[in-house]
């Protein structure tokens, strides 16, 4: 957003020094064309900038969420662990049933 204002200013020197000579209209072109390629080079490497972005941003997002390699042994234990009170639970209650 910055950009465009200094490329306008960068445009009206050349507009009023072109139209006093008598090659101005092509040098104008000229300019105009270069300041349009030097546009679309710029929304290029902004598209490049941002898509980058997105991609670390997405990375960061799937790390935050995958679990560490300690996190998933501690979840496995604490299943066993619920597994095994589980099953002694159901020893005691058929133990004391009979």
């Amino acid at each position: 957003m910055e950009e465009q204002p200094q490329m306008q200013d960068a445009d009206e020197p050349a507009d009023s020094g072109g139209e006093g000579r008598a090659g101005g209209p092509p040098q104008v072109a000229g300019a105009q064309a270069a300041c349009s390629e030097d546009r679309m080079t710029l929304l290029l490497r902004l598209r490049a900038q941002t898509k980058q972005q997105l991609l670390e941003y997405k990375s960061m997002v799937d790390a935050s969420e995958e679990k560490t390699p300690e996190q998933i042994m501690q979840e496995k234990q604490i299943e066993a662990k619920i597994e095994d009170l589980e099953n002694e639970i159901e020893e005691d209650e058929t133990f004391n049933c009979t």
